[in-house]
């Protein structure tokens, strides 16, 4: 071969090579401009944050002493009252001092009232319950935090608003729905088979929190057991089936329809894991149905902040994305921080219910069933283990359920040793002192379901909070699944 044939060769090499190359980086710009215009996107569609504004649960009191923490569709439509009440009440705010302190005693008394409490899934100040409400925020202070909202029929023309961990309690006026939520509460109260107390007056309180000038527990326990049946499940997300458009719409979701630097793999487990570059971005679709992305932004990236508004309507369309919300989900809990590089972190937790209980997630931190992280104005990590209703069946060998003080008694070992962990270093308490302290402490119980790692049904759980501690206790046997430190 001459010298004249060889420089052809090399020159038509370096030609189509030249053209393979551009080409790649033509088709990276092109998928990283997709998955950009997918990012921006986001933002643009406006969600109803009303549709995941939700109590935890409802209290509602009939007076003398009766109370009932139902499950019922009744309850959201109390909701949707008392949402509009809410939405009425901060629409006529002129000034913060509106909003007006009172007594522990009065909100004791109206608590025992006939009244409905809506105990709220986490601390939230008035500007996050007004921006969940879709309204203008009109600042109260962001010292303030509330965990329970009260409407009481006895005072018709108010909101009442209670921190119960820090025993600070105040008063809106407001309340056009104050008829009609009387009426609903009448109409619960003819329904109502379960009957529930307070704690204060089940285990006699009373007497040694006055000596102790300790607050009152306002918390409601059934006196009776329930039954409630075990639950069939079925996973969003199958990566056995034979079948897989589903798992490449999810990929097509996180990194746009091209795929030249998406590597797919199989986890040991059978998960499928889908690579971009070199792992910047990653989306695993669990052997357990669970789905998950995360993004890895460089050391020293600088993003633009959200507001709350905005950082809460990404996430939802995430979730929107990434299967929809079920019509139960709920905001469970939030927070806001800054990263090593000063962009604002938000963390949203969201829960959701099956057949009208929360569902506990094992193998997660909070228990929530999704989970969104956005730095500045990017999602970094999305999670979400939903699973959704087969059918119900009961076991019969559980010839009833437990009542939560046969629970408590069950497992008055493990809840004593948590509690003296948390004394104060060097207090030493007798049993009877500990257990009054405890008994004080129970600041929320309520029945919901439990999903077990790699198990097709839900079972049926006792969810108790004191001081510090969260457990999930089983309906059936009070055998222990979860103690969560909060």
């Amino acid at each position: 071969m001459n010298k004249e044939t060889i420089k052809s060769v090399t020159l038509v090499s370096l030609f189509i090579l030249c053209i393979v190359l551009t080409g790649q980086l033509m088709l990276s710009l092109s998928t990283d401009r997709q998955v950009s215009t997918v990012q921006a996107q986001i933002v643009e569609k406006t969600y109803d944050m009303k549709e995941v504004f939700s109590p935890q649960s409802f209290v509602l009191s009939f007076g003398g002493g009766i109370y009932t923490q139902n499950y019922t569709e009744e309850n959201s439509k109390i909701w949707r009252l008392a949402m509009d009440s809410l939405s009425d009440a901060f629409a006529d705010v002129q000034d913060a001092a509106q909003l007006e302190s009172i007594e522990p005693s009065r909100w004791n008394e109206l608590a025992k009232g006939r009244a409905v409490r809506f105990v709220m899934p986490f601390s939230m100040t008035m500007s996050d319950i007004q921006t969940m409400l879709n309204l203008d925020v009109f600042q109260f202070g962001e010292d303030i935090k509330i965990n329970s909202i009260l409407l009481s029929t006895h005072v018709p023309d108010a909101i009442y608003f209670g921190n119960d961990s820090e025993h600070v309690y105040f008063r809106l006026s407001g309340n056009s729905k104050a008829s009609e939520i009387a009426q609903k509460i009448s109409d619960i109260e003819r329904t109502s088979t379960i009957e529930y107390r307070r704690v204060e007056d089940l285990f006699g309180l009373s007497r040694t929190t006055e000596a102790n000038d300790a607050p009152e527990n306002n918390s409601v326990f059934p006196i009776t057991s329930m039954r409630v049946d075990f639950i069939n499940i079925t996973p969003e997300v199958d990566v056995t089936a034979s079948d897989d458009s589903a798992l490449k719409s999810y990929a097509n979701k996180a990194f746009g329809k091209q795929f030249n630097f998406v590597k797919k793999m199989q986890d040991v487990d059978g998960s499928i894991i889908y690579l971009y570059g070199y792992a910047n971005k990653a989306l695993r679709l669990g052997a357990d149905g669970s789905i998950e992305f995360t993004q890895r932004l460089e050391s020293g990236t600088k993003l633009e902040s959200l507001s709350y508004k905005s950082a809460l309507n990404l996430a939802l369309d995430y979730v929107d994305q990434y299967g929809g919300a079920p019509a139960s989900l709920y905001l469970s809990d939030y927070s806001k921080s800054e990263d090593a590089d000063k962009n604002t972190v938000y963390t949203f937790d969201f829960a959701y219910k099956i057949k009208e209980l929360p569902i506990i997630a094992e193998g997660t931190i909070k228990g929530d069933s999704i989970q969104v992280t956005i730095v500045g104005n990017k999602v970094t990590n999305f999670s979400r283990r939903i699973f959704k209703y087969k059918d119900s069946f009961m076991l019969d060998i559980y010839p009833r359920a437990l009542t939560i003080n046969e629970v408590l008694e069950r497992n008055s070992a493990i809840i004593e040793g948590d509690y003296e962990k948390s004394l104060p270093e060097g207090m030493s308490l007798s049993s009877s002192e500990i257990w009054v302290r405890i008994l004080s402490d129970i600041s929320h119980v309520e029945l919901a379901y439990y999903l077990e790692t790699n198990k097709g049904y839900l079972y049926p759980v006792w969810k108790l909070d004191i001081g510090e501690y969260t457990y999930s206790f089983r309906l059936y046997d009070g055998r222990v699944l979860r103690i969560q430190k909060n």
